[in-house]
């Protein structure tokens, strides 16, 4: 039983079976009692908790590409550790990373099963290429924000969070929303000392500003804005500059477009 062609081979079907959302393989695959550390934050996960989110969507691969894979075995333990090029969305917000992992494998009923898979994200810092400058105050996702004013917080915040966007804080009449680690902010009037509220005009048809989200699969991001009746500024389309793209408008006018590299 101990080859190391048929562990990584193992190893090779929970790989495809995470890409393919096969519920029944990573049933097989996984031990009852199962352990994933997530690379993300670090939070212990269920089998059950890790093949629910696989199954509702929640958390979907796009792409796994495994490397640098090194098989030792310790009497009836298979442990393999290697790196990963990882793409795909939870809970719609794309991710793209690399990371070193470690699968623990035991033998069951004559076959390999995982039963702890931990992973390590390696960071995008090259080293000596990595930016010095004394003058970098903030992060660079924090050096340019974009700020809505909006005239119904609560709708505009739900509005935002159905597309994708994630509430940071919740201050009444000012709101933090991230995409990522990227983060915009909504404002009502009355978050402002010293201005006075105006009559209420409705939002313009074409909007005059709009904030581009970069994202891996845009034709999913079509899809929810049409499933949440977002009102279309400018349809899904292959576009001149290199992009496909599509613009909506939030309940206040403010555009969203959403991008994907051709």
């Amino acid at each position: 039983m101990e080859s190391e062609s048929n562990l990584l081979l193992t190893e090779r079907q929970f790989f495809a079976a995470l890409v393919g959302s096969t519920i029944d393989a990573l049933d097989r695959l996984l031990t009852d009692d199962f352990i994933l550390i997530d690379v993300m934050k670090g939070d212990e996960i269920s089998k059950a908790a890790f093949l629910g989110a696989l199954q509702s969507g929640l958390l979907h691969f796009d792409k796994i590409e495994p490397s640098e894979s090194r098989v030792r075995f310790y009497n009836g333990t298979g442990v393999i550790t290697g790196r990963t090029e990882m793409r795909g969305r939870i809970d719609g917000n794309a991710f793209d990373i690399s990371s070193r992992y470690t699968h623990m494998f035991i033998e069951q009923d004559g076959a390999w099963r995982l039963v702890s898979a931990h992973g390590t994200l390696i960071s995008t810092d090259r080293g000596p290429e990595k930016d010095t400058r004394k003058d970098v105050y903030v992060p660079a996702t924090e050096q340019l924000v974009t700020e809505v004013v909006v005239r119904d917080i609560k709708r505009s915040t739900e509005f935002y969070r159905r597309l994708g966007f994630k509430l940071l804080r919740d201050g009444g009449d000012f709101v933090e929303l991230t995409w990522e680690n990227h983060r915009l902010f909504l404002a009502e009037l009355s978050g402002f000392d010293g201005i006075q509220e105006g009559e209420s005009k409705a939002p313009p048809f074409v909007a005059v500003a709009n904030v581009r989200v970069m994202v891996p699969e845009v034709d999913y991001h079509w899809k929810r804005a049409n499933q949440i009746g977002a009102r279309i500024i400018l349809p899904l389309s292959d576009r001149y500059y290199g992009l496909r793209d599509f613009t909506i408008a939030d309940p206040d006018g403010f555009g969203i477009r959403f991008a994907t590299v051709l």
